[in-house]
């Protein structure tokens, strides 16, 4: 028997206590290994990172969470849902949660164990192995994990709410085991011919699954707006929850080093996906357009995507040639390093969800430029400078003021450490997501 798991039969509708309560049982008389397989006939094996002894012993909660990213959020690949998942689960488990990952067994999801404290990694073999990239297509790769997935019956035996960062098709089946809650970060949208191969696609299993879900969660109000116009999500099963920031990570680093080494240069920073929807090549327009006035200037870009050949043969022409400085792949010490040296933190994205890197550069006391638009009004806010108008004009006049203005900068730093603190705290979001937990899954009995 598979450890952790029910002795079969008992089902959704069983008071929650006495479905914990056999749960526990089996814990116990099971134990718990480092390794665990569904079986002779399944390749999929269990990469458990086991709960500690003190788990199991009471009447926890048990939520599955279904992502097709975990970990390692200095990789390229949706480090958003990266950060997101990570913390949770790290939230949720300090709450007294016990937490199983699903996630694909691909090499960017590989991760030493137990860097994420108590919880349990499952890693499904994933198509994307195979077939590399082409499984982007039609989102193939998405479909092919949650189809897996739901599948895997045993996975929900000792499930009391399954939490899916991707579309699960097969929704039907497992709210016939436990609730499902939906995450959707934001609404994609085509801005490129090669994103017809994928984001329609995406929208539609995304529908889908936000039209059954028993809950559906954005992390901003903005997004569940979307949702609803979009996707005709019944608005009250959205629940908005903000994320945190993780402050033992992001944090003011006095006495740090500045500017990237570079003694009288100032830096402009920007963290993430070098892709369309982050904009990236509306802020280096921006950024050409300080023109001599600001030759002391460099811009740091950390991340890479889609975008990096044909950003990389730009930086090597004039005006760029020379202050232009491309990182990738940085650790979170080195990532906070980074934030704390820049002079200005710069987000061109006209499309966001919640915006990580602009509130983890808030939290390092670092300011903060953004497109004012209705996510950064709700999330930056009077933590940053917002710039009403989306032109390149616009945003280089912004970066040319904050960097020209040291009592701006640094009530800029001010706001944003302070509406950081106020705000983001990963505490508060795994108390909201628990409370939901529980309103879905229902009185915990006698």
């Amino acid at each position: 028997m598979r450890p952790g798991f029910r002795r079969g039969g008992e089902r959704r509708g069983r008071p929650l206590q006495d479905r914990r309560a056999l749960r526990n049982r089996d814990r116990w008389s099971a134990g718990a290994r480092g390794q665990l397989c569904l079986g002779e006939d399944s390749r999929e094996t269990l990469d458990a990172v086991r709960v500690s002894a003190g788990i199991g012993c009471g009447l926890e909660m048990h939520v599955t969470l279904v992502t097709s990213a975990f970990q390692n959020p200095d990789r390229s690949d949706a480090p958003g849902v990266r950060r997101y998942t990570t913390e949770l689960a790290r939230a949720l488990s300090n709450r007294g949660v016990a937490i199983r990952v699903v996630v694909p067994d691909t090499k960017a999801n590989r991760a030493p164990e137990g860097s994420v404290g108590n919880v349990e990694v499952v890693r499904v073999a994933s198509v994307a192995n195979s077939i590399g990239r082409i499984g982007n297509v039609g989102q193939a790769n998405l479909l092919s994990f949650g189809s897996t997935f739901t599948r895997m019956s045993r996975l929900l035996d000792d499930t009391d709410v399954v939490h899916s960062t991707v579309p699960l098709l097969g929704i039907d089946s497992v709210r016939g085991h436990c609730p499902v809650v939906a995450f959707s970060h934001h609404v994609e949208r085509v801005r490129s011919p090669r994103d017809l191969l994928a984001v329609p696609f995406a929208n539609a299993y995304g529908s889908y699954m936000y039209q059954r879900a028993d809950a559906v969660v954005a992390p901003s109000k903005a997004t569940g707006d979307r949702l609803v116009r979009h996707f005709s999500v019944d608005p009250t099963r959205i629940k908005v929850i903000h994320h945190g920031i993780n402050t033992q990570v992001f944090f003011r680093e006095p006495g740090g080093a500045r500017n990237f080494g570079k003694e009288g240069t100032q830096t402009v920073l920007y963290v993430g996906p070098l892709n369309a929807r982050k904009n990236v090549l509306f802020l280096l327009d921006a950024f050409r357009r300080l023109g001599a006035s600001l030759r002391d200037t460099q811009l740091v870009l950390i991340g890479s995507g889609p975008l990096e050949t044909r950003i990389q043969r730009m930086t090597e022409t004039p005006p760029f040639e020379g202050r232009v400085v491309r990182l990738r792949q940085l650790s979170d010490d080195q990532l906070r390093q980074a934030y704390c040296a820049a002079d200005v933190f710069v987000s061109a994205s006209l499309d966001e969800g919640f915006g990580f890197a602009a509130i983890e550069a808030m939290a390092c006391g670092t300011p903060v430029i953004a497109i004012d638009n209705v996510v950064n009004r709700e999330i930056v806010g009077d933590g940053g400078l917002l710039v009403p108008e989306a032109t390149s004009v616009e945003l280089s006049g912004a970066i040319r003021k904050v960097l020209r203005d040291p009592w701006l900068s640094k009530q800029l730093s001010a706001r944003g450490s302070k509406r950081v603190e106020e705000r983001y705290s990963w505490t508060v979001a795994a108390d909201t997501y628990v409370k939901l937990y529980e309103g879905l899954v229902g009185p915990r009995g006698g």
